[in-house]
């Protein structure tokens, strides 16, 4: 019998981790191009934008987001409005959102998404 030891799910979940992020970095890459032309500094940008969405799909899954689609949605979220956006003044209700178990991840994205475009918040 075939069988996959500890070891083998956890790289194979490091390597989905890591494609998920890379493929996230290029969703914002799109939505908000880097603005630098010299490529030591694209380079460093593109460092820190993947560390950043990182930590923002840390922070989804913290939230009880845990689909691909609706953990993106966080992300460009996050990044329009800055990484702990739900934190600041004028956002409580944000957080209060996110907070709130009975809600699924993607209900938490799709009323994030509705407040913020009609002005919610600072």
């Amino acid at each position: 019998m075939f069988q996959i030891r500890d070891e083998q799910l956890a790289a194979l979940a490091s390597a989905d981790r890591a494609r998920f992020t890379a493929d996230v970095v290029q969703q914002v890459l799109r939505v908000h191009p880097p603005s630098r032309t010299d490529r030591r500094e694209r380079g460093e940008e593109q460092g820190r934008l993947h560390r950043l969405v990182s930590g923002l799909i840390d922070r989804a899954v913290g939230y009880g987001i845990d689909d691909e689609t609706d953990v993106a949605g966080f992300v460009l979220l996050s990044v329009e409005r800055g990484s702990g956006f739900e934190l600041r003044t004028g956002f409580e209700w944000a957080r209060t959102l996110l907070e709130q178990v009975e809600l699924s991840g993607a209900e938490k994205t799709q009323l994030l998404q509705s407040r913020l475009s009609w002005g919610w918040g600072a």
